[in-house]
């Protein structure tokens, strides 16, 4: 989990792009039930504040994936990248992503009663278990909040849902996929921009 730093900006340009698009283009429905679904086409990608956002996205990946486990300098591609509109009531369905090696979502506008989001243990028979405890060593699931300008990536594997939104604020947030390539390694400057990771880690 990290907070990008002096996003406003980034994320009002952002929030831009995404309503608009809305205000023009049905998507599918997927996990998202009462919101919208942005539909994956180029349109987002190649909007300047998206480019922008891949750029620090790349930067924030690079540094971050080892944590999850990857060997540093793997060649990673970002395979697609869509955004979520969650007006009250609306939430996301529990799910995985299949076929990529890691996710993530960056949330463009949220507030302090927005959703978290919810992690879910994969192992079948934790579920039978009756003991309850408020430590993540043996919860059931792990809630991360969101915030403004908040990156969180996951194993793509990891099950995963949003419960409904009770704030009156949309919840917009923007998710993606990276797989793992073969070839040459990252070169060593990729993920260099500090300025990304002065934030403090809030888990």
């Amino acid at each position: 989990v990290k907070d990008f730093v002096n996003c406003e900006e980034l994320n009002d340009d952002m929030l831009k792009a995404i309503k608009e698009l809305q205000a023009r283009a049905s998507g599918p429905r997927k996990s998202s039930r009462g919101g919208w679904h942005s539909p994956e086409t180029p349109e987002l990608s190649s909007h300047p504040a998206f480019k922008k956002f891949s750029e620090q996205l790349y930067a924030s990946f690079n540094e971050g994936a080892p944590r999850l486990g990857q060997v540093p300098h793997t060649k990673f591609v970002l395979t697609n990248l869509w955004a979520i509109v969650s007006p009250k009531g609306a939430s996301n369905l529990r799910h995985h992503h299949h076929c990529v090696t890691i996710s993530g979502v960056y949330y463009v506008q949220v507030d302090k009663s927005s959703s978290p989001l919810i992690f879910h243990d994969p192992r079948a028979a934790k579920t039978f278990s009756e003991e309850s405890s408020n430590s993540s060593e043996f919860a059931h699931a792990v809630a991360f909040n969101a915030a403004p300008g908040r990156l969180i990536l996951f194993p793509s594997w990891l099950e995963h849902s949003v419960p409904e939104n009770e704030s009156d604020t949309e919840r917009v947030a923007v998710s993606f996929n990276f797989l793992k390539l073969s070839g040459p390694p990252v070169p060593d400057h990729v993920g260099d921009n500090d300025s990304l990771f002065n934030a403090a880690t809030t888990r």
